[in-house]
């Protein structure tokens, strides 16, 4: 398909807030977000993202088992480290 342009190609549009092509309007863009980020420093919080209901008592209980799981996992890693030491001290003993 052919598409003739004409003389509206030259004139100026107004930028929108999308992605840009040129690194430099990048760096504008993310330099007036943090400037805003300055100024409100609380985060925001939406009703929407909170978690309710069933959601929220399933995320307690994951976090509740991870946290077990991770004591867990250190218990034994204490109870390695102290046979590895009482074995130690056995062939310190034997030698």
């Amino acid at each position: 398909m052919l598409v003739l342009r004409g003389k509206e190609d030259n004139t100026k549009r107004q930028r929108t807030l999308g992605p840009s092509s040129s690194p430099s309007d990048s760096k504008t863009l993310v330099l007036n977000a943090n400037s805003e980020d300055e100024d409100e420093k609380a985060p925001k919080t939406d009703g929407a993202n909170k978690i309710r209901g069933a959601a929220a008592r399933n995320h307690r209980a994951k976090e509740l088992r991870e946290r077990e799981a991770a004591q867990q996992r250190e218990q034994e890693r204490a109870n390695a480290a102290g046979r590895r030491k009482a074995r130690s001290e056995r062939r310190r003993g034997e030698g």
